[in-house]
């Protein structure tokens, strides 16, 4: 997919604003009905003139301090305000390797894309210095998955959790 340069100037403004790459994609896809991947923005970020130094820390933390939603993203134990459950979107463009795609998003902090291959064998990778999922979100990721999957979760391009 190409995009202009508004969407670039749109793409380069969040992730400097400290956005991560997850909440620009959303952004783009509910602002301005731009639907790329996470794979494809992140190509494209990578062309911007990006801060990356402005983007929050990914996994432990020695400040015990830090608390809310920002020190749930940090590795520390999540707060009141963390998320409870497994957030789970479905791609509307499919990678050619892969029957259906989309990413998930842990309580823990940790981040990944799933694949069901073209066999129906499931995939995930997960994002490298994320922190890892407990066996409990492993099973909530396979549950909302399935429940996405057959439908019963509503439009497939909307959020869990």
């Amino acid at each position: 997919m190409t995009i202009d340069d508004k969407q670039k100037q749109f793409i380069r403004d969040k992730l400097n604003q400290g956005l991560s790459l997850g909440e620009v994609q959303k952004l783009l896809r509910n602002e301005l009905g731009v639907n790329l991947t996470y794979l494809d923005l992140r190509l494209i970020a990578d062309e911007l003139d990006v801060k990356w130094s402005q983007q929050a820390p990914r996994g432990p933390v020695n400040d015990k301090t830090a608390a809310g939603p920002a020190g749930a993203d940090k590795g520390l134990q999540p707060g009141p305000a963390a998320p409870k459950k497994v957030t789970v979107t479905v791609s509307r463009v499919s990678r050619p390797d892969a029957a259906v795609s989309g990413d998930v998003e842990f309580p823990s902090g940790g981040r990944g894309q799933w694949l069901i291959d073209h066999y129906g064998q499931p995939s995930l990778r997960l994002q490298e210095g994320g922190a890892k999922p407990t066996k409990r979100e492993m099973q909530q990721f396979q549950e909302e998955l399935v429940r996405l999957l057959r439908g019963d979760a509503g439009d497939a391009g909307d959020d869990l959790g």
